[in-house]
């Protein structure tokens, strides 16, 4: 009777241990906040699942800011290709509203036309070789940029749209502002 007396503590010791070590593991799944706590006697694996419970959440952190980098990306290149696709479309209807114009200016307007294009092609080359890395490997190399040279070109890519509606873009930057 002793024998079995002893059994039966000794197998409610474990069988108590193993419903702790359930809990904890519903706790995990669960996703709940705060420590996972067991017995002192099983503080090896109370830390082992508080361990697991961190990089799990850790993990769900990174998928959230890669998630986030990639969406901010895609908007990005969006308006990065919008801007000269509306200039092609601009200078497009400009040339196709006035067949009058002078040859000079047709021809001027051309040039800047497929100049455009050929950035709206490089960018959208940018886009497929940028999906084909893992977005935490892409570095952004900063660098000076001649600034009043940029407001003069985003002048010139909106020219179109403006002209028709008889408005002007003045850039007024003092040359040498990076």
């Amino acid at each position: 009777i002793i024998l079995l007396i002893c059994f039966y503590f000794g197998l409610s010791r474990f069988t108590r241990y193993f419903n702790e070590i359930s809990s904890g593991l519903d706790c995990l799944v669960a996703e709940t906040e705060g420590e996972i706590t067991l017995s002192p006697e099983m503080d090896f694996m109370t830390q082992k699942l508080n361990k697991i419970k961190d990089t799990l959440a850790k993990r769900q952190r990174d998928a959230r800011e890669a998630e986030q980098r990639k969406n901010d990306l895609v908007v990005y290149l969006a308006h990065d290709i919008k801007t000269p696709l509306t200039s092609v479309i601009g200078y497009l209807n400009l040339l196709e509203e006035a067949p009058d114009l002078p040859q000079e200016q047709r021809a001027k307007y051309v040039t800047i036309t497929l100049g455009k294009a050929y950035r709206l092609e490089q960018l959208i080359d940018e886009f497929f070789e940028i999906t084909r890395f893992n977005l935490q490997a892409i570095v952004l190399n900063k660098g000076v940029i001649n600034l009043p040279f940029m407001l003069r070109q985003m002048a010139d890519e909106f020219y179109p749209m403006l002209s028709s509606q008889e408005k002007q873009v003045v850039v007024n930057a003092p040359e040498g502002l990076t």
